[in-house]
C-alpha cells in the first residue's frame, strides 16, 4: 500500500515538473502559425509581456535564427494577444527576410518589442593573412499602434577591420525616431575608452512598420546617417 501511494506522489510530482517546465506551451493557441515555429524546439525564443497595453501579458514565440555568414535566411516569429481565460490569440504571424546571423526578441517593462540581430560580413584568404571582417550588431525597438508594430528607435555598433591589423573602424548610433535625434560615439582607431560623440539630426518621416525595413541591415538611407 506504501509503495502504491509513494508511486502515485512520484507521478504526480513528475506531471508536475513537467507542466512547469511547458508553462506556455500548454497553453492554448490558435493552430495557425504555430508550426512554423519550431516551438518546443532548442532555438525557439519566448518573450512575455503586455505589448498591446490591455494589462494582460502577451507573447512572442520566434526561432532564433543562426545562419552562415553572409548567408540570407527567413526569421519566424508570431505574436499572440493574452486573454481572460489564460489563453492566446494570434495577432499576426512574420516571416522576415534576413541577412542576421542571430535574431533575438525580448519585450521591455514598458511593454516594447526588442528585436536583435547580428550580421556579419568577410573576406579572408585561407591562410587568414589577407582580407577584412565588417560586424553590425543592431537593435530595433518597436511599439504597437494604430493596429501594428512602428520603430521608434534602436542602435547599430559597428566595427570593421582589415586583415593583417591594416587598420579598423568602429562606431555606435543610438537613435529616436521620436524626437529624430540620433547620439554617434566614433571610436579613432577602435579604441572604445575615448569615444568621440556627436548628437545628429534625422529625418522626420512617418514611423516605419516592421514590415517595411530589412532586419540584420541598419537603416542609414532613412537617416542619412553615414
Amino acid at each position: 500500500m506504501k509503495r502504491n501511494i509513494l508511486s502515485i506522489i512520484l507521478i504526480i510530482v513528475a506531471v508536475l515538473n513537467v507542466s512547469a517546465q511547458n508553462k506556455f506551451t500548454t497553453k492554448r493557441f490558435q493552430n495557425e502559425g504555430k508550426d512554423n515555429l519550431y516551438l518546443g524546439k532548442e532555438k525557439t525564443i519566448i518573450a512575455e509581456g503586455d505589448l498591446n497595453k490591455d494589462g494582460i501579458k502577451d507573447l512572442v514565440i520566434a526561432e532564433n535564427v543562426d545562419g552562415e555568414i553572409g548567408e540570407r535566411v527567413t526569421a519566424y516569429f508570431a505574436i499572440y494577444w493574452g486573454g481572460d481565460d489564460g489563453g492566446y490569440k494570434l495577432y499576426k504571424t512574420f516571416q522576415l527576410d534576413s541577412l542576421a546571423r542571430q535574431l533575438n526578441v525580448t519585450i521591455t517593462e514598458r511593454g516594447v518589442l526588442r528585436m536583435s540581430a547580428e550580421t556579419t560580413y568577410q573576406e579572408v584568404d585561407e591562410e587568414g593573412e589577407s582580407g577584412y571582417y565588417e560586424e553590425y550588431t543592431l537593435v530595433y525597438m518597436l511599439r504597437y499602434q494604430d493596429n501594428d508594430f512602428c520603430l521608434i528607435g534602436g542602435s547599430v555598433n559597428y566595427h570593421w577591420e582589415r586583415v593583417p591589423d591594416l587598420g579598423c573602424r568602429c562606431y555606435y548610433i543610438s537613435y529616436n525616431t521620436l524626437t529624430n535625434k540620433a547620439i554617434q560615439s566614433d571610436f579613432p582607431g577602435c579604441d572604445t575608452d575615448h569615444p568621440e560623440k556627436s548628437t545628429v539630426d534625422i529625418k522626420k518621416l512617418p514611423l516605419m512598420k516592421l514590415t517595411e525595413f530589412p532586419i540584420g541591415l541598419p537603416i542609414f538611407d532613412r537617416f542619412n546617417l553615414k
